[in-house]
Formats: structure tokens, sequence, C-alpha cells
């Protein structure tokens, strides 16, 4: 099974992760995200972030949880490649709790590309195809 995949979507690109577990669609969702900004591949893991995101729906969630990654680089000044998610269902929704790992953004600079400015509720979908979960959505570069 492939981890993710971008689309093009006029101006914008489209990315679907996919996963055994809805956790695993979130985390190569984020890698799918992260790809189009650097070459995640060349990207080592020598810089944690822990954080949490909370929705009311799974949808919602995902936007949550990829727009706070995204905060968090900006923060720390660094780029993600790995992702360990942890997605609970509470009476008011569900909460997304994670760790990334990256690294520093001077340490990566020829694998930089595209900026990525955020996620968005278009073509927003969270859902389970037979044995397979789907996270995507349109970010806006």
């Amino acid at each position: 099974m492939k981890e993710f995949e971008t689309f093009e979507h006029g101006a914008d690109v489209g990315i679907r992760g996919y996963g055994e577990t809805l956790e695993r669609a979130f985390e190569n969702a984020a890698r799918g995200m992260f790809s189009i900004m650097v070459d995640v591949d060349n990207v080592g893991n020598t810089f944690e972030v822990k954080s949490s995101v909370s929705a009311n729906s799974l949808d919602y969630l995902l936007v949550e949880f990829l727009n706070d990654l995204l905060l968090q680089k900006d923060l720390n000044n660094c780029m993600f490649s790995k992702f360990i998610v942890d997605i609970t269902e509470h009476e008011n929704g569900y909460e997304a709790r994670y760790r990334a790992f990256g690294e520093k953004i001077p340490q990566i600079l020829t694998h930089l590309r595209t900026e990525v400015k955020g996620a968005t509720f278009t073509k927003l979908s969270v859902l389970k195809e037979d044995d397979t979960y789907l996270a995507q959505c349109i970010v806006d570069v």
C-alpha cells in the first residue's frame, strides 16, 4: 500500500494519506504535506515536537493537525519527516496527540521545495474504504 500521494488542484496541491489505521493515515497525510516542502527522505529525526489538537469531527481534526504541524514548523524553524499520532474519541469530538520528528532548517537547506501556507477544508475527507483509511485535503501553497 502506498503511504501518500499528492495531486494538482488549481494553484494548490492536494494530499492523500493512506493507512491500515486512522492514525497511520494521518501520519502519512502529514508526510505527504511535508513532501511538498522538502525531500522528506533526506530529513533526519534529530529534533522532536509534541503537541495535541482537538475537533468535533475527524475531518476537522485532520485540518487542525496539519495546521498545527505547520505552526510547529514555523515556531521551531524546522521540517518534519516522521510522525506518531494517537487519536482518541471523546464525548465532544476527537483529540490527536502527536510527536513529530525532523531537523532544523539550516541543516536541510538544500532539500527545501515549495512553502505550504495551510491546510484547507477543500476536498476534505477522512474515511475508511475496505481495509484502508484515507485522510485527504487541499493545502494552500
